[in-house]
């Protein structure tokens, strides 16, 4: 809140604040000692937790931690006598400038998957180290609470693991990618969207997936059904062939208010599944990796 003051009264202001600011070196005033010294180096190496994210079994929680520079994830779990003691599950040196987060469990409390590389904040590649081989991209990793060396799961980032515990879906150059959790799986492209695909979400039964197809001057809200292998528009139920970009858009789902939810109505008669979105279109558009639709846990 910005107060506003007469113009006398700012000019008062403004001259007790000056005169307080100079006072410590004024002629003849010995300098004020402060009262906690730091560095520049203990400023800039603080460390900064982030990316906070619960298990859904075991009791465990995950987080991103910055020391250093040196960005690891982290892990507490609770012991015999109900404390909790935290620990890494990766072991990355060193300042690289690659960003770290996104966290999401595997539904055993198990598994960490997690993006790494470049910025998460968005804008394209980033060449922190002006590497003359470019940018280096982000890429989906998954670290174990067992002590397993992490594994690199494909380039990408803002990875959803499945409820069945068996894939994680992530996006890759604005499309929707799925990859088996287990080692020696190759990852696929799920879905070929004309639009750019994000804030991907599944079903709590794990048989479809929902995601927001980004067109420019609207959004859409599909769902990806893996028994039909179709993707189903969910405001009409509209079906659409795997994997084939269609030729006309589909209805676009756009909310009166960014925050607004509201459950998508199916067709009569239909077991469509209970889902509810919010407009993710605009210059108040969620940010990336944020999630602006859910399904309700009464539903599929």
């Amino acid at each position: 809140m910005m107060l506003k003051l007469p113009g006398a009264t700012r000019l008062s202001t403004a001259a007790l604040f000056a005169a307080t600011m100079l006072a410590p070196w004024s002629a003849g005033a010995a300098p004020r000692a402060l009262a906690h010294d730091f560095t520049i180096e203990q400023v800039l190496s603080a460390p900064f937790p982030s990316s906070l994210v619960a298990a859904g079994q075991g009791g465990r929680v995950a987080w991103a931690f910055n020391k250093d520079g040196s960005r690891n994830v982290w892990v507490a779990e609770p012991g015999a006598n109900g404390a909790y003691a935290a620990h890494p599950i990766s072991a990355y040196v060193g300042d690289d400038g690659y960003d770290l987060g996104e966290l999401d469990w595997t539904p055993d409390g198990r598994q960490v998957v997690y993006s790494r590389g470049g910025s998460l904040e968005g804008g394209g590649p980033v060449n922190v180290r002006s590497g003359p081989s470019g940018a280096v991209g982000q890429e989906i990793w998954v670290a174990s609470v067992d002590g397993t060396a992490p594994r690199r799961i494909g380039p990408g980032h803002s990875a959803a693991t499945s409820p069945r515990g068996d894939a994680v879906a992530y996006i890759q150059a604005d499309q929707i990618w799925l990859a088996p959790l287990a080692a020696g799986g190759q990852p696929t492209q799920l879905i070929h969207d004309r639009g750019r695909s994000g804030q991907i979400a599944w079903s709590p039964d794990g048989a479809r997936l929902a995601f927001v197809s980004s067109r420019g001057d609207h959004s859409l809200v599909g769902v990806y059904d893996f028994a039909a292998k179709a993707i189903v528009w969910p405001r009409r139920g509209r079906r659409t062939a795997e994997a084939s970009p269609s030729s006309v858009s589909p209805p676009a789902m756009r909310a009166s208010s960014p925050t607004a939810m509201r459950p998508s109505p199916g067709r009569s008669g239909s077991a469509a599944p209970s889902l509810a979105r919010r407009t993710a279109c605009g210059p108040r558009a969620p940010a990336r990796g944020a999630r602006s639709i859910g399904w309700s846990p009464r539903r599929r």
